[in-house]
């Protein structure tokens, strides 16, 4: 886990330097019967990305997918429900992440550390 403990260890202002949107998943009714997955932009904010070390990616392998990226962003309303979040997807510079998981980071609604995987296409 993270050795953040407190709001002065993370030191939001000055570590968010990456500028993140956040899309939501819509599944629509294809033409032909099936299910189709579109992404429209649901929030764009500034985020604190890392890169997960392996002993952390051995702890979160236990979730049955590859997570690669730790994401810090300030809370808001949007991952409150965890069904939903799940279906968000996160882009940066070109990059796309798949949430697996959202936490409320000191459970206070002040900042929320998303756990994500890196999609290869």
């Amino acid at each position: 886990m993270s050795k953040c403990k407190t709001y002065k260890d993370l030191n939001f202002r000055m570590n968010a330097k990456h500028r993140i949107t956040i899309r939501s998943a819509t599944e629509t009714v294809g033409d032909m019967g099936g299910f189709k997955t579109e992404y429209s932009d649901l929030a764009s904010m500034y985020a604190i990305i890392e890169p997960m070390k392996q002993i952390e990616r051995t702890q979160y392998s236990k979730l049955d997918s590859e997570v690669s990226h730790k994401i810090t962003v300030r809370y808001q309303s949007n991952f409150d429900d965890p069904l939903d979040t799940v279906k968000y997807r996160i882009v940066f510079k070109g990059r796309q992440f798949e949430v697996t998981q959202a936490i409320d980071l000191f459970e206070d609604n002040r900042y929320v550390r998303i756990i994500a995987s890196e999609v290869l296409s």
